[in-house]
């Protein structure tokens, strides 16, 4: 090295020869790109100064002398491919620098013409220092790093960029030898580090040769391979290209030839192709590529390892190659089934205890196959492994007709082959899916269905329990309006209410009217359902448009299809009333400090055979005709009357005033004329209207383990043990959330010991004190050693809550009883516990049977008299109402049950008699909720228990509030009649949404224990007056 003036400088003379890179991968691009570690000074000096002024908004002046402005305005021209001008070329072949960036980020004013460096001696294999390169790609991407500051170009223009793979290296004295990849022109050098020009000597030019590329096998045989290749290029002239073989050289092309064919001996070869110049200069060599013309050696040993009845898996030992195993292919009884990378195979899908034939070939990457393998005869293993026994059956479909069931698809270790199925005792059919249609039954007849499964072996499975069906043609059971009623209004629904005998899938409707019996004209619109009506009632229903029809008598047919086709009819008259009712006259008010009373005259209208002329009244808190609010009033004779409106609390509108208007309609609800509006604004004293106060209940909510509560949707927690009052009927949400380490388990009802609920989200209203726990396990891990295992019976109760360790089996408690049940065990497996568990009883139906006789009604079967099980619904119709007659309700052995017609209840443990009671048109019938009370106490002296039934009714225009039975123990001290305030009572409360029959349980009752009962009811009336009844009559429970 040698030292110039004021800094270090290499004196280059160079005859550029290049090298390029390896052939497939070479690009090149255009001048004009630019250094990334440039850009990245610009971009860190910028990212600075706008940090510091990011809130300030705009620049300092010391910032802008620093030169940020051209700093952003050069990296906006880099980042476009334009170098600035800002170099200018010297008449000796250097450059003068104008403004170019210092190394301290500033900018430096126009400067004189630098010195140029000269020739400095150097020996051959010295490397070159002082520089700095970062290789790109065509796509500007970087590909590698060699020495700083150095730009190549094509002379005569200002376009730089990096040049590629270039360290510099000095080969013969005083020449230095650069490695650079470039298809054209002629270079000259810039060192960056201080923006001088590298002097590259007297015209010395640059001479280069670029790599062969895209070599490739054109064509091989077994003796010879053809090779080809992309042409290169040179700035000169490519004089030729040279052929490797397992890198040696075997041949030389001229230019001219991209091919060459090699004769070779059978084997693997590997060749590259490199391109040379007149000079001598080589290229770098092309991509490698193999031929290969040599056979993998045969795969040995081929062994059967494995067979199940559907499967076979074979073994081999593994063949050579000179380039490698690619894989094996199999073949089973001559047909190539599969290929394995490995020296293993598994055929699937087989058919049990059958003998097939393998063979295996190797292949490696350059489709050379091996000699096919020695023959392998194996057998899959015979099946004598039944399939699962049919579970789950149950009725799709019943029509008069057929009879559709299905049932859970059997499993097997090879295939289920299909179904066999018997009906009473005898084979009547086989189906290859879990289903079958039986359509040679008769309607009315009973069915006992089994099914069994078979595989191809000829193994079967035991009996599925058994199905009972029993085919029943569609039987319509009522209508509404009912027979010879007076409609009217625009439109009418019309419903008929069919029997659910399993017939509903499929199931239609068709609807008809007609005037003379003769032509009957359909509804025009949409039939909708079927829909359910309870337990054992369907119904469809249809708008009957009675816009254009005239009044008078009218006859509509409907009629109910099962899927079959089979069908029942009704035919029912209606008087249709399209005339409406005059307008009211005469309205008049007077209001006083509780209510208003208001007046009007009869309207004349055609009176209905009841007598009944409904009025709306409406109540309006802003203006004479817009009334927001109303209030129905029943029950009105028509002649002139007068009516008081007591208006409640949140009755007042507008502090103290409010307007009425009275409607009137007739009793078919159809159109109607308005009535006059009082004009005059009514001034109300609202002193006495305060609003009551609700009566409030307290809760109580307890979290155990790590777990809290949320009440209702607030976002904090409740305190571990959580107290406050509510008003009567609020609703409450309380959600159960456990820490990371645990889980929720269950809702207790501390009261009673039972569990309510695992869902984490529970909700109640608050109708007597609450005292409500949530319950956390620890959440299970694998670390976990010991779980909670939480036995119930079917009301929640908590029979036992132990601690089991991992792996060991739990001890249950006793065996549960439930009155007309057998216990038939557990419902989760608890022999080897790995989890938190809650474990519920499974119980079997007894099959003892009562019987139910039906006086002026019928049974759903059409029957008067049938058995049935212990709780099962059973449902009864009242018979047609008789002239003169209407039905009041129904009697269980002699006990009011029900106001409907139609009465559903669950069989009790005896014979019992309903009764439809029917009383004349004239006497008015008592709608009231009421409750009932069983005087058959059911006593279980194996589980301790006694059972109370009741029965309660709350019709349309009341809401339930509560209800339940009252237990007092013999002994305990009081007076009168059992009642809610009775002292020492055990109130058992049942859910709103109970069956209107329900039990209530007293539990661990001692021998010789008399207990008490009296059933109780809650409601509220359409005024929001409250009401308590109980039962007429007090039962009696004795333990013995």
């Amino acid at each position: 090295m040698v030292k110039f003036s004021k800094r270090l400088a290499l004196i280059l003379v160079v005859f550029l020869a290049f090298q390029l890179v390896l052939p497939g991968n070479f690009f090149w691009q255009n001048a004009g790109g630019y250094s990334d570690e440039r850009d990245a000074i610009v971009e860190k000096q910028l990212a600075e100064i706008i940090s510091d002024n990011e809130s300030k908004g705009e620049l300092k002046e010391q910032e802008r002398e620093a030169g940020l402005e051209e700093l952003v305005e050069e990296k906006e021209g880099r980042e476009q491919g334009v170098f600035p001008e800002e170099i200018e070329e010297t008449e000796e072949g250097g450059f003068i620098e104008k403004n170019r960036v210092t190394e301290q980020g500033g900018f430096q004013e126009e400067n004189e013409e630098k010195e140029q460096y000269e020739l400095a001696e150097e020996k051959e294999g010295t490397e070159a220092v002082g520089f700095d390169v970062v290789n790109y790609d065509c796509d500007g991407n970087i590909v590698s790093v060699a020495k700083k500051g150095i730009y190549v170009s094509e002379e005569g223009f200002h376009e730089y960029e990096y040049v590629e793979n270039l360290p510099p290296k000095i080969i013969s004295e005083p020449v230095t030898f650069f490695e650079i990849d470039k298809r054209k022109g002629e270079l000259q050098l810039l060192d960056l580090s201080n923006w001088k020009a590298i002097n590259l000597g007297d015209g010395l030019k640059a001479n280069w040769v670029v790599d062969a590329t895209g070599t490739e096998v054109l064509q091989k045989d077994g003796a010879s391979v053809t090779l080809n290749w992309n042409e290169s290029y040179d700035n000169i002239k490519v004089s030729g290209y040279s052929i490797y073989r397992d890198g040696k050289i075997i041949a030389t092309v001229d230019a001219s030839s991209q091919t060459y064919t090699d004769i070779v001996e059978p084997g693997a070869y590997r060749y590259f192709v490199t391109a040379f110049d007149p000079s001598g200069n080589e290229s770098g060599s092309s991509n490698e590529v193999i031929f290969d013309c040599e056979k993998p050696s045969r795969p040995g040993n081929v062994v059967r390892t494995n067979a199940t009845v559907s499967t076979i898996t074979i073994s081999w030992e593994p063949s050579y190659d000179l380039t490698g195993v690619k894989g094996y292919k199999v073949y089973r009884d001559g047909e190539m089934i599969g290929v394995a990378e490995e020296e293993y195979f598994t055929d699937s899908g087989l058919e049990p205890d059958t003998v097939y034939t393998y063979a295996v070939k190797a292949f490696d990457g350059y489709e050379n196959e091996s000699e096919i393998s020695g023959k392998l005869t194996a057998a899959t293993k015979a099946d004598t492994e039944p399939p699962t026994v049919p579970e789950n059956l149950r009725i799709l479909l019943q029509t008069g007709t057929s009879i559709i069931f299905n049932w859970s698809e059997s499993e097997d270790n090879f295939k289920v082959a299909g179904y066999e199925i018997y009906r009473n005792g005898e084979h009547v059919g086989n189906s290859n899916v879990p289903s079958y249609t039986d359509a040679g039954v008769s309607a009315g007849t009973t069915y006992t269905y089994t099914v069994r499964a078979f595989d191809g072996a000829g193994n079967y499975s035991n009996f599925s329990s058994e199905l009972i069906g029993i085919p029943m043609m569609p039987k319509i059971v009522g209508t509404e309006p009912l027979d010879e009623e007076t409609i009217g209004g625009l439109s009418e629904k019309v419903y008929v209410y069919f029997l659910d005998s399993g017939n509903m899938t499929g199931s239609s409707a068709l609807f008809e009217y007609s005037r003379d019996g003769i032509t009957w004209s359909k509804f025009d619109s949409e039939v909708h359902g079927p829909n359910r009506k309870d337990p054992v009632t369907l119904y469809f229903y249809s708008n009957w448009d009675l816009e254009s029809l005239k009044s008078g008598d009218y006859m509509v047919r409907c009629t109910v299809y099962d899927a079959d086709g089979n069908s029942d009819e009704r035919i029912v008259s209606y008087r249709v009333d399209r005339t409406p009712p005059e307008k009211v006259k005469n309205l008049n008010a007077i209001s006083d400090s509780s209510s208003v009373v208001l007046t009007w005259d009869a309207s004349e209208i055609d009176i209905p055979e009841d007598d009944i002329a409904p009025v709306v009244l409406g109540i309006s808190p802003v203006d004479g005709t817009t009334f927001g609010k109303n209030a129905k009033i029943t029950g009105l004779f028509a002649s002139p009357y007068t009516t008081n409106i007591i208006l409640m609390w949140n009755d007042v509108y507008d502090d103290d005033f409010a307007y009425f208007s009275v409607e009137q309609k007739d009793s078919l609800d159809g159109e109607y004329k308005k009535a006059g509006t009082i004009d005059n604004r009514l001034r109300m004293n609202t002193v006495d209207f305060m609003k009551e106060e609700k009566l409030k209940k307290l809760m109580e909510v307890t979290a155990v383990g790590n777990g809290w509560v949320r009440l209702n949707d607030e976002s904090t927690n409740l305190p571990q043990n959580y107290k406050d009052s509510f008003e009567y009927g609020t609703e409450i949400k309380l959600t159960a959330i456990p820490d990371r380490d645990s889980e929720f388990a269950y809702w207790e009802d501390i009261s009673n010991g039972r569990m309510i609920s695992t869902n984490p989200v529970y909700r109640t209203i608050i109708t007597s004190g609450e005292n409500i726990k949530a319950v956390f396990y620890k959440k299970a891990t694998e670390e976990t050693e010991v779980f909670t295992v939480v036995f119930k019976d079917r009301g929640g109760r908590i029979l036992k809550s132990t601690n089991v360790a991992k792996n060991q089996p739990a001890i249950p408690p006793k065996d549960p009883v439930m009155t007309g049940y057998q216990f038939v065990g557990w419902d989760r497996d608890f022999s080897s516990v790995t989890s938190n568990m809650v474990i519920s009883p499974v119980f079997k139906r007894l099959p003892d049977k009562y019987i139910v006789t039906v006086e002026g009604g019928r049974l759903i079967t059409g029957e008067t008299k049938g058995e049935y099980k212990f709780d099962m619904p059973v449902k009864v119709v009242a018979n047609e109402e008789e002239e003169g007659m209407k039905f009041s309700h129904w009697t269980m052995d002699g006990r009011k049950v029900s106001l409907e017609p139609e009465y559903v209840f669950f069989m009790p443990k005896k014979d019992i008699v309903l009764t439809a009671v029917f009383v004349e048109d004239a006497e008015i019938i008592d709608t009231a909720p009421f409750i009932t009370l069983s005087e058959d106490v059911i006593v279980n002296k194996d589980d301790k228990t006694m059972i109370f039934v009741a029965n309660r009714s709350v019709g349309e225009g009341y809401t339930l509030i509560e209800s339940g039975v009252i237990l007092l123990k013999a002994g305990a001290d009081y007076e009168g009649e059992i009642t809610l305030g009775t002292e020492n009572i055990l109130r058992g409360r049942i859910h709103n949404d109970s069956t209107d029959q329900f039990y209530v349980r007293k539990i661990n009752v001692a021998d010789g224990d008399i207990w008490y009962g009296r059933a109780y009811l809650i409601y509220e009336d359409g005024d929001g007056n409250i009401f308590t009844v109980y039962s007429e009559n007090t039962a009696k429970g004795i333990m013995k």
